[in-house]
């Protein structure tokens, strides 16, 4: 190499390789998991708490610091890398000038930012600690530069108001808890368990109702002979009691009360409880609320007529939480079964809201009917004989299988929507 040229050389490697440091440390920064950051500061590692902190408190303060730095490497890497091709090709009919540019191009694009950032994506966590001592120094020197591009942004921020308030949405929060799950920090079932969390504020008790034609309930008259088989019957622990029709519930008699009093004494009205009611549009989360301060395990639905619209359960209640519950009572019938060609045989009186969540469809409408074959005849206008077929937004197709009495007993159901086919998750 020409004299004065080795310096130059030295220089330009020295400063790609800042370039690279940079590049890599913006990356492994905006990519670091915080979930992960969090676990490990938990756990004692300290430098970890440090990175967290640095990204959730000064993120702006830290991009500025690392953008400045990266430009001035790179334009001090350009013009040596002017003045190196200047000496070499002194003697040469090349343009030493598009030589330097075409050089330092591929070179900072190899090594200062291609390269550093897929390492920097590869290894955030690791990477983010490691260069944190470098990089709090350097914060510290870039300083006066921060605070005038501090006041540069807020200053921008007033010009075209822009919000700079962070509020995180449900959607996101879903979001990282799907990504978390993919990235292996949390498992399926947690991963479902705190989506039912976000999601269950969202939900109205008519979402979830047994409605009135379900209800296994008692005239508040019966005998014990007749209680007794209502109770082996349903295999509840719990029936409603009521006064002449269902639409006058005036209690609930508890399977524990009734068989420790003597068939001679028996008398409904004395062993059964008072009883708790609430309306449909109630939301799950304020009713789950009541009846724990009320200690009550069933309430009554009333429509807005005050008639009976159905009832809802503690048990159906915590399902929206944990997933199905099955006590000793319970069979384990399925509403929905797959079947070997896709399609799956749906039960008319599964809930549409279980429905859309077992497929993972979002619901973007209040449906006015809960269950599939109320949705299907309420869209339809009338009551559909078998092998009449719906849509569902282009994502379901039902076809009726099996009705009788007015009431759709059995449909099948076939995702069309490829972006749903792969979704479907056990109730």
């Amino acid at each position: 190499m020409p004299d004065g040229s080795i310096p130059l050389f030295i220089s330009i490697i020295v400063l790609i390789g800042f370039s690279a440091f940079f590049s890599a440390t913006e990356t492994a920064y905006t990519c670091a998991s915080r979930i992960k950051l969090k676990s490990l500061f938990l756990n004692g590692n300290r430098l970890a708490g440090k990175v967290l902190s640095l990204t959730e408190k000064n993120y702006d303060k830290l991009l500025s610091t690392i953008l400045i730095g990266n430009n001035i490497v790179n334009i001090s890497a350009s013009t040596l890398s002017t003045l190196f091709f200047a000496i070499l090709l002194v003697n040469s009919h090349l343009n030493s000038s598009v030589v330097s540019t075409a050089a330092i191009t591929v070179v900072v694009l190899i090594f200062g930012e291609i390269t550093p950032k897929y390492i920097g994506k590869a290894y955030a966590e690791k990477l983010a600690m490691f260069v944190y001592p470098v990089l709090a120094v350097l914060i510290f020197v870039f300083t006066p530069l921060n605070v005038v591009f501090s006041g540069w942004k807020k200053l921008i921020e007033k010009i075209f108001r822009f919000d700079s308030k962070n509020v995180i949405t449900e959607e996101e929060i879903i979001t990282m808890v799907d990504e978390a799950e993919e990235d292996g920090t949390l498992k399926e079932h947690e991963r479902n368990f705190i989506r039912s969390v976000i999601e269950f504020d969202d939900l109205d008790v008519e979402d979830i109702i047994i409605p009135r034609v379900n209800i296994c309930a008692v005239e508040k008259n019966s005998t014990y002979d007749e209680v007794k088989a209502k109770f082996v019957e349903c295999g509840f622990s719990r029936l409603p009691v009521y006064d002449g029709e269902i639409d006058s519930v005036v209690g609930f008699v508890h399977e524990k009360d009734f068989f420790k009093t003597e068939k001679t004494e028996f008398v409904l009205e004395k062993i059964m409880k008072k009883p708790f009611f609430s309306t449909g549009k109630t939301k799950i989360s304020k009713l789950l609320f009541k009846m724990q301060k009320e200690r009550v395990q069933m309430t009554i639905i009333l429509d807005e007529y005050g008639g009976t619209l159905g009832l809802v359960t503690m048990e159906d209640i915590l399902e929206e939480l944990v997933g199905e519950i099955y006590d000793e009572h319970d069979s384990e019938v399925e509403n929905i079964k797959p079947c070997g060609d896709g399609s799956f045989i749906v039960s008319g009186e599964t809930s549409m809201h279980k429905l859309l969540k077992f497929f993972g469809i979002k619901e973007e409408d209040e449906f006015s009917s809960n269950t599939v074959s109320g949705w299907i005849t309420e869209t339809l206008g009338d009551f559909p004989e078998k092998g009449r077929k719906i849509d569902f937004n282009g994502q379901i197709e039902f076809e009726v299988l099996k009705s009788e009495d007015n009431i759709i007993r059995e449909v099948k159901a076939v995702l069309t929507d490829p972006l749903v086919k792969d979704s479907a998750l056990p109730l």
